[in-house]
């Protein structure tokens, strides 16, 4: 029985050694799974590289991209979107784009800069990813451009912040810090939160937004991109804008408004891919820690 035994498994044995010997040897199998393991290395080296590289503490200088003030008769202006972020979609960082061109070919300002602050973990928003992530997305998202920052204090304050108190600290913070960098100290810079026509309109409700908000908030201007499903005409028609409307500056209407941080967690949801809808970075990001998966 043990011969027969020895006699069953003989060919299995044989055919693994014939297997480990053509991995051995160059030729296809070999070369094919040597290509697969440096593939899934590279890939893994690669999602570290992504995470070390957006959790650096440099990555977080929400001030090292601002550029001082350099044309006379012009007022600078510092933009801001405030927002979960969760993810940060290409639509958030071409909305920006538009923002700055809008005042670089039509206005009497100057951009310095651009701010991207996310809410922090307080806002307890059900598809709200954890901050940490959240940061680091946006961070990658804005690494390579060349006038946009992350501006971390919102989402790291253990409270809620309303949006004017956001728009209030961006104020102070760069005014602080032109101040100290330029020669003449009587330079202010306004600060512009850029949204959505959907936040505009949803300033009819008083509950929610109320004077002493609204106040704060239009202080220095406020830019707006239109948006499928609210009317541009309605919302500025609103009797509380009134007193604002002169401040208020509408983008040209040029953008695919169906991507949406929305859209990016459902189709990750279904196993689909969003690529194309975000950073790349951003979604390797997402797949090393295996976010908005869960189904």
């Amino acid at each position: 029985s043990r011969l027969r035994r020895t006699l069953q498994i003989l060919p299995l044995t044989l055919a693994m050694l014939g297997v480990l010997h053509a991995i051995q040897r160059p030729g296809p199998l070999s070369n094919f799974l040597t290509t697969t393991s440096r593939v899934h290395r590279a890939a893994h080296l690669r999602a570290r590289r992504v995470s070390a590289s957006a959790g650096s503490p440099s990555a977080f200088d929400s001030m090292r991209k601002l550029r001082m003030p350099t044309t006379k008769g012009k007022t600078p202006v510092v933009l801001l979107m405030c927002g979960s972020f969760s993810p940060i979609t290409l639509l958030h960082l071409r909305v920006m784009e538009q923002a700055r061109d809008y005042f670089a070919f039509n206005s009497d300002f100057e951009v310095l800069g651009g701010f991207i602050s996310p809410v922090g973990d307080k806002y307890e928003k059900p598809s709200l990813a954890p901050a940490i992530h959240r940061r680091s997305m946006v961070c990658l998202a804005t690494r390579s451009n060349p006038w946009l920052c992350v501006d971390t204090w919102e989402m790291e304050r253990d409270v809620w912040s309303p949006t004017k108190e956001v728009v209030e600290h961006i104020r102070q913070q760069t005014n602080d810090y032109i101040r100290t960098h330029v020669d003449t100290p009587s330079v202010e810079a306004k600060v512009m939160l850029v949204c959505g026509m959907d936040l505009l309109a949803g300033f009819r409700d008083s509950n929610l937004w109320t004077d002493d908000d609204l106040e704060r908030i239009l202080k220095d201007g406020l830019v707006v991109m239109p948006r499928d499903g609210t009317s541009t005409e309605e919302a500025l028609a609103l009797p509380r804008l009134a007193p604002y409307l002169d401040r208020v500056h509408v983008l040209p209407y040029d953008n695919p408004n169906a991507v949406s941080s929305t859209l990016v967690r459902d189709l990750l949801k279904a196993g689909r891919s969003p690529r194309y809808l975000l950073p790349d970075d951003v979604l390797e990001y997402i797949y090393a820690h295996g976010l908005y998966m869960d189904r």
